[in-house]
């Protein structure tokens, strides 16, 4: 009797793709129902991801079902997968890395790929070493399509026009084109009138939208960043601004550019061009750096948690009475700082009392014998991992690389006697480099964790207490932000008890990096003498 072959389909259609023919997932569909029909395959189901790009897998919610579904498959249908079906190999990636993934994903599950349009068939040794040759094309043609993208979405920026995404006050219609939506508008308007008329700061602009009940456009509470955005935005203005960063994506913010494209848009302004230069003046007069007045720091920022939401507290200063140039020195709810009054309350915490409390108690933990044997235990039992496994994965990676290494050699040799075109040779050893690449990585990484593990066992009490020892002989030498360094090094986080005043807000737990253990803290009994309570701002 002959063996029923099952197989699964895939299909998948980006934005601009939908409206080709052939390219559409009712076309895919049908090709691999007749393809299955004339084969005698058995189609177990199809997985159809729509309007998704082809650069990456991770973003395709029903491939990654599928992926699942191949792990489980006998649970699911009660038999195995044999082979994934798709159209065209640009259906499943046209990124090379995450190609050369699925393929050895499907090879661990014993389950190979068959396109309907190459006619590839990963089961036979052709079907590999093609499917690498496609792969290549792929990407290329990924890379090409990304390039006229570009192109496209530059040249409707030097016209006018807007690229898409969704900013507060616009909504883009059918025909690509920004309108005012008034609503949303009236808040745009409010945050630049209360900016250039009333001389309001970002954080106040933020605190009184969040007080009035507005929200962002992605329906959140409005901070200091938030108000930012809108006033550094142009298209307010009836601007279009594109290309200020490069690879967005992949650099983000390091991707910045001064050659950008800035012209006068196609869409109608929510403010005037008057408003807008007053824009620019108070920021070019905010963004001139003050005198520094205040030279006081702050060791525990980012440590100390809020007693009521969590979020890390940040620096907060009040003037003294009549003491010009002095200031008292607070630690208040990041949350606060940056959102207002309807997301938490200020929370102060005295710096002088958390910061000397703080270094108290690291001093006692460090001359703490407990503590130095919790810490060698734990080394220990970090050092009883057994490593063999880790080596033999180590030898298996090594013998990779030699094969890699030995393949570019082959390459080269059939080049030289006229066996493969240049072009050919050229897109093999790019791929074969970058798996090169990726086995050394491997490499490295696994010595090191193996180099680690078995450089614990040297470790003894004694040595861990000379660390500790040095920790506070280094602390006491080093300047501020070496200081921060030291203790964000010692401590995951400082947990405050909740309290009306600032007396009652005590340091409550230190959380170390070391030990998963929180450390108690000895006292929560008023330390500190309080002296002004809480600075509240004033919302004309």
């Amino acid at each position: 009797m002959k063996k029923v072959i099952n197989v699964v389909g895939y299909i998948r259609v980006s934005t601009h793709e939908q409206a080709e023919e052939g390219f559409s997932l009712e076309a895919q569909g049908a090709e691999i129902r007749r393809y299955c029909e004339q084969n005698n395959l058995n189609l177990l189901g199809i997985f159809c991801d729509a309007g998704i790009t082809g650069t990456s897998i991770k973003e395709r919610k029903d491939f990654q079902k599928l992926l699942k579904v191949i792990a489980n498959a006998k649970e699911v249908y009660g038999t195995e997968v044999n082979y994934v079906l798709v159209w065209k190999l640009s259906r499943l990636s046209r990124n090379m890395k995450d190609l050369v993934n699925t393929l050895d994903y499907f090879e661990v599950h014993n389950v190979y790929l068959k396109t309907i349009s190459e006619l590839i068939d990963t089961s036979t040794s052709a079907g590999k070493s093609f499917i690498m040759m496609s792969g290549i094309m792929a990407e290329m043609e990924r890379e090409n399509i990304v390039n006229q993208c570009r192109l496209g979405m530059k040249q409707r920026a030097r016209q006018g026009k807007w690229n898409g995404g969704r900013v507060l006050g616009y909504k883009t219609n059918s025909n690509k084109e920004l309108e005012i939506v008034e609503e949303e508008a009236r808040i745009v308007r409010e945050v630049f009138r209360l900016f250039t008329e009333e001389g309001w700061g970002y954080k106040k602009i933020a605190m009184y939208l969040n007080y009035q009940g507005f929200a962002t456009i992605k329906a959140r509470d409005w901070s200091i960043n938030s108000i930012k955005q809108i006033i550094d935005n142009p298209i307010y203005a009836g601007y279009v601004r594109w290309g200020r960063y490069e690879f967005w994506n992949k650099k983000r913010r390091a991707g910045k550019t001064e050659d950008f494209i800035f012209v006068k848009g196609t869409h109608i302004p929510i403010i005037t061009e008057e408003t807008w230069g007053k824009t620019k003046q108070v920021r070019n007069i905010r963004g001139r750096k003050p005198e520094k007045v205040y030279d006081g720091h702050f060791l525990l920022t980012g440590l100390l948690k809020c007693p009521t939401c969590g979020a890390s507290m940040v620096a907060h200063r009040v003037k003294k009475r009549n003491k010009p140039g002095e200031y008292h020195r607070y630690y208040a709810c990041g949350n606060y700082t940056n959102k207002g009054l309807t997301t938490c309350r200020t929370n102060l915490v005295h710096a002088d009392y958390a910061e000397e409390y703080i270094l108290k108690e690291i001093e006692k933990l460090v001359h703490n014998p407990e503590i130095v044997n919790s810490i060698v235990k734990k080394l220990k039992k970090n050092t009883e991992i057994d490593t063999k496994p880790m080596l033999k994965e180590l030898q298996k990676i090594k013998k990779e690389l030699e094969n890699i290494q030995a393949k570019k050699e082959q390459n080269l040799l059939l080049e030289l006697e006229n066996k493969i075109s240049i072009n050919i040779l050229t897109q093999r050893m790019e791929f074969l480099e970058s798996q090169e690449k990726e086995a050394k990585e491997k490499i490295f990484r696994m010595e090191s964790e193996i180099h680690n593990i078995e450089s614990q066992s040297l470790l003894d009490s004694d040595f861990i207490n000379d660390v500790l020892q040095n920790f506070m002989q280094l602390f006491a030498n080093a300047d501020t932000k070496q200081k921060k360094q030291l203790l964000h090094s010692l401590i995951d986080k400082i947990t405050v008890n909740k309290g009306d005043t600032t007396s009652e807000r005590t340091i409550d737990k230190i959380t170390l990096f070391f030990e998963p253990q929180e450390v108690e803290a000895l006292s929560k009994q008023k330390v500190f003498e309080a002296t002004c309570d809480t600075v509240l701002p004033g919302l004309s």
